[in-house]
């Protein structure tokens, strides 16, 4: 059996990632596990090195190093944490296609995009046409889909395969997994919890190139100034839960020396009377949880994609929205349980899953096929 797995990222690799993306588990299976952090070539706004001693991380800086590294290592396991949101990704794929790499794709944070993909696909349509050159790789990454896995690692039922020949394996998702490790401790319902997306500095906004759509000095006056008043309404104070991405100095400045952490969210939605948010994927914590949850909006927000995706979300689990502006709720919502269940079955851990581990899943797969 092959024992070398190689994990593809396309954003700086962290620590956080060591522990979501299972590497600690697979060293336990007897595994060399080897990450090729391809920031450089797929986000090179974002890149930078994160030194971790606990694995061995490679840092391609062109696409021939890429192929190189990759060929000499292609009898290995990979494991490919890749988009298809950018062309450079389909170039990615054909590295993998054309060296005849068997490969495992996932989709393991699934969100709710569901109900705004027609205009998410119109806006790429219409993005593309401005550039002759983008819009040919546009079609032709569709023409010619070089993005073929052997194995598809699949949390909810609400992402369908588009893979013809590819092998699904359903699970549950990377946050179902600190759900399980959390909920052997008691909830201690203490606070409120603010799901934080560090929304005016978000990296996607450098990533895309979009315009972000409030600046910092209007956006965390307007919050503050809403917790405030939630503060006194409710008599429990507000705790942020920090974006893993975000810059804790930046936050300090902007909150107002607000209790601010960063690593825990799972442990601070279990132990959150109410949990407020935009769109953020860790709304997935207070489903499996059954928390109350406000979703906070304003009107620049309604201008991009978090309006649709809020709107979606709100009709999904049938939530309160409010506009942090012009209204602030008094009463604590009633969480819809069975909105909330519908919703870990699309999205976070579908009835057809046999094993609810992704990484254990995914082993036994491997082994099944030796």
């Amino acid at each position: 059996m092959i024992k070398t797995i190689l994990i593809l990222v396309e954003n700086n690799f962290s620590q956080r990632d060591y522990e979501r993306f299972g590497v600690d588990y697979f060293k336990q299976k007897g595994f060399d596990v080897e990450i090729f952090d391809l920031t450089y070539l797929i986000n090179p706004e974002l890149y930078q090195k994160n030194h971790l001693d606990s694995v061995q991380i490679c840092y391609p800086q062109n696409f021939f190093q890429f192929f190189i590294e990759i060929y000499k290592k292609k009898h290995s396991h990979f494991i490919a944490h890749l988009g298809n949101g950018k062309i450079i990704n389909h170039f990615i794929y054909a590295t993998l296609f054309f060296c005849k790499i068997a490969y495992t794709k996932t989709k393991l944070a699934p969100h709710p995009y569901t109900g705004i993909i027609l205009k998410t696909l119109i806006d790429k349509f219409f993005s593309a046409a401005k550039n002759p050159y983008k819009l040919i790789l546009y079609f032709f990454s569709r023409l010619l889909p070089l993005d073929t896995p052997k194995y598809y690692l699949l949390a909810g039922t609400q992402t369908i395969s588009k893979y013809l020949n590819t092998k699904v394996i359903h699970t549950g998702s990377m946050d179902y997994q600190l759900f399980s490790r959390y909920s052997q401790f008691p909830p201690q319902q203490k606070h409120i919890v603010f799901l934080d997306e560090f929304e005016p500095f978000h990296p996607d906004y450098k990533r895309s190139k979009e315009p972000n759509p409030i600046s910092p000095e209007k956006y965390y006056p307007l919050l503050s100034s809403f917790f405030l008043k939630i503060e006194l309404i409710y008599g429990q104070k507000v705790i942020i839960a920090a974006h893993p991405r975000a810059d804790e100095t930046l936050y300090k400045f902007f909150f107002n020396n607000r209790c601010i952490k960063k690593g825990i969210t799972a442990e601070l939605v279990r132990d959150a009377s109410l949990v407020l948010a935009h769109s953020s994927t860790a709304i997935s914590f207070a489903v499996l949880w059954k928390k109350p949850i406000i979703l906070l909006t304003l009107d620049s927000f309604e201008k991009i994609y978090q309006g649709p995706l809020m709107n979606y979300i709100q009709k999904t689990l049938d939530l309160t929205k409010v506009n942090i502006v012009k209204e602030v709720p008094t009463e604590i919502p009633v969480p819809n349980v069975e909105k909330y269940s519908e919703y870990i079955n699309r999205f976070i851990l579908s009835d057809r899953a046999k094993v609810y581990s992704p990484w254990e899943a995914l082993i036994q797969t491997w082994e099944s096929q030796d």
